[in-house]
């Protein structure tokens, strides 16, 4: 079945039965009439009919009622939208605009007639009094309207009038601050510049009095030349030429700068030129015998060994505790650490030991530890 044609068709149950192309439909066939589906035709457009007549009735009827109180003129435009209406009615227009139009025009075509009547019923005398009266109204109001024209320009030229004079109040008020600020600015210019200049004088006085000569210390070492200038209140800095001054009382002064007798500031730096002493060594004391401190100790620590076999350190140095020359002998003191029989160190003891004799051959007079 799936190629046979859409129609009625034997469903195998011997009744007719509507095959739709694809599949069996639930319309049946009766045996004495066919009936063939209903297939909806497409839908018709819609017959737009103009309304121009209508729409004209309905505008001229509106202005027809406003104006219908109008002699002649509102009854013509009455009788025009009566008209409109009526065509629009026959030409089967929108109904509803064509009779709103043929009302508006009916009433006003009726009060029309009535004003047109009124008026030629009233004389001509109080038509021209009428007339008159309402030119006299109408002169009235637009005199009313001039003068409150006037009125209003009167006003806005005080309001434009009393602008200006606010504006240039506030500007006298502006320059007259401008004014007076420009002389505080002045003043206080002036007052600051007095005050600086004041205070100029008053550093440079204190500046002059706080000046000192550079003391002469021509004829001093550099340790002394370098005591006297710290003690004005001046900083004394060392030139030694090529070489460097590590202990200014071995210098010579040579010359200043600024040179002696100069008015410096206070805590000024002086440069003292130094020349290096001559080196004159100190006589090395000695017994009468040639001994000197050297040999003594030398001596001293050749017997403290015979003392301790197992080993001893004679501290001449940092643990001399005494050296002197008396009696033309050297008394030594120094403190030892010697060894024991185990090679532990004993610390904490001191020698005494006196030498004689000659340089060739120092004599140890005595020795004690403990």
């Amino acid at each position: 079945m799936s190629n046979t044609p859409a129609g009625w068709h034997d469903d195998g149950s011997g009744r007719q039965r509507w095959w739709d192309g694809t599949a069996w439909t639930d319309a049946y066939q009766d045996e004495q009439a066919q009936v063939e589906p209903v297939v909806p035709s497409a839908p018709q457009r819609p017959v737009v009919t103009a309304n121009g007549l209508g729409i004209a009735s309905l505008v001229t009827g509106g202005v027809a009622f406003l104006i219908g109180w109008l002699p002649f003129i509102g009854a013509l435009v009455a009788l025009a939208a009566i008209i409109l209406g009526v065509l629009a009615l026959r030409k089967n227009q929108r109904k509803w605009m064509s009779v709103v139009g043929v009302s508006l025009g009916g009433i006003a075509l009726v009060t029309s007639i009535a004003v047109t009547i009124g008026v030629g019923l009233i004389p001509a005398d109080e038509l021209a009094t009428a007339q008159q009266s309402r030119q006299a109204e109408q002169w009235a109001e637009k005199l009313g309207a001039e003068e409150a024209e006037a009125k209003k320009e009167a006003e806005k030229r005080q309001a434009e009038e009393a602008k200006a004079a606010e504006k240039k109040a506030e500007e006298a008020k502006a320059e007259k601050e401008a004014a007076e600020k420009a002389e505080k600015e002045e003043a206080a210019a002036a007052a600051e510049k007095k005050a600086e200049d004041e205070r100029a004088a008053k550093e440079k006085a204190e500046k002059e009095a706080s000046m000192v000569l550079v003391p002469d210390v021509s004829k001093l070492d550099g340790a002394q030349a370098e005591e006297l200038i710290e003690s004005v209140g001046l900083k004394a800095e060392f030139d030694g030429g090529s070489k460097s001054v590590f202990a200014p009382g071995n210098w010579q002064v040579m010359s200043t700068s600024p040179a002696i007798g100069k008015k410096v500031d206070l805590g000024s730096k002086v440069i003292v030129k130094v020349e290096k002493k001559k080196y004159t060594p100190p006589p090395v004391e000695t017994t009468s015998g040639g001994v000197d401190a050297i040999d003594a100790w030398l001596a001293c620590t050749y017997y403290a060994e015979t003392q301790f076999p197992y080993g001893v350190k004679v501290h001449s140095l940092a643990g001399r505790l005494a050296e002197r020359l008396e009696n033309d002998e050297w008394f030594l003191k120094a403190e030892i650490t010697p060894k024991n029989e185990y090679g532990t160190k004993v610390s904490g003891m001191v020698m005494e030991c006196t030498v004689a004799g000659t340089q060739a051959s120092p004599q140890v007079t005595s020795f004690l530890a403990y």
